[in-house]
């Protein structure tokens, strides 16, 4: 199995989409690691909720706006453990997406999702 880091982007943005500068910025204290992500573009909804279904093994946290493929106006979502939401933002003034996650340091590998 190969260790490289896994962008953020690999894992919910089809390859024939048009590229936007991504940025990923990895965040640390004592106990927790956190990642944000901003992507300029629009992501595909089925590869985003079966990278967050994964991701939310060890993510406890998770918050974000996103633009999806297909779909009209940016959409909040929410995880917390497994559970996870996403609706309708109640503004529509910018595109693109933002997402931050949230682990604990011993269990959450933040540095895999920071490489673009």
């Amino acid at each position: 199995m190969d260790d490289a880091p896994v962008p953020l982007s690999a894992l919910f943005i089809e390859d024939n989409s048009p590229r936007a500068p991504v940025e990923a910025d990895l965040q640390n204290d004592d106990r927790f690691v956190h990642v944000e992500w901003e992507y300029e573009g629009l992501v595909d909804l089925p590869s985003f909720q079966e990278a967050i279904l994964r991701i939310s093994d060890t993510a406890l946290r998770g918050k974000g706006l996103l633009s999806f493929t297909g779909r009209q106006g940016r959409h909040v979502f929410q995880l917390v453990g497994k559970r996870a939401t996403l609706s309708s933002a109640p503004w529509d003034q910018e595109k693109g997406c933002r997402l931050i996650l949230i682990g604990e340091r011993n269990a959450f590998d933040a540095t895999q999702y920071c490489a673009n």
